[in-house]
């Protein structure tokens, strides 16, 4: 499997940081699952419940791949993360990544999917452009 591009990745915590300062939750896990939850509704709207919660699935299990401290969360039929079992014996700094994987997972689908602009434009949209400003998308199999 491939492993998340660093500039999802760089994306992925600022995003991270910026929804657990919004919620002031210390919860990396919620916080990531903060960020899908933003996104939800734009991407359920452009392709359906099912269809986002099938780009949330396959983000899912490739960051779990990657990172297995993130075996206990799943995804319920609104397209939300949810845990499955409490988390026992994890570091903060696994579940961090780990949600951090799961997000630059998800935005590197998207530009697959819809591509760079199109992302880029969501993602504008739900955040502050500041935030996300010299953010780079391209997934390199572009010029």
């Amino acid at each position: 499997m491939r492993k998340a591009l660093p500039q999802m990745l760089d994306l992925s915590r600022l995003l991270i940081a910026y929804e657990a300062g919004a919620t002031q939750s210390a919860d990396p896990d919620k916080a990531a699952a903060d960020v899908c939850d933003r996104l939800r509704p734009k991407l359920s709207a452009l392709m359906g419940v099912t269809g986002f919660r099938a780009l949330l699935s396959r983000a899912l299990a490739i960051a779990a791949s990657e990172t297995p401290s993130i075996s206990h969360l799943e995804i319920d039929t609104r397209g939300a993360l949810v845990y499955r079992a409490a988390l026992s014996g994890t570091s903060s700094e696994n579940g961090v990544e780990g949600g951090v994987a799961i997000v630059a997972h998800l935005l590197s689908l998207l530009v697959a999917f819809i591509g760079e602009q199109l992302t880029r434009q969501i993602v504008f949209e739900i955040w502050p452009q500041s935030l996300a400003r010299d953010s780079n998308f391209r997934t390199g199999d572009s010029a």
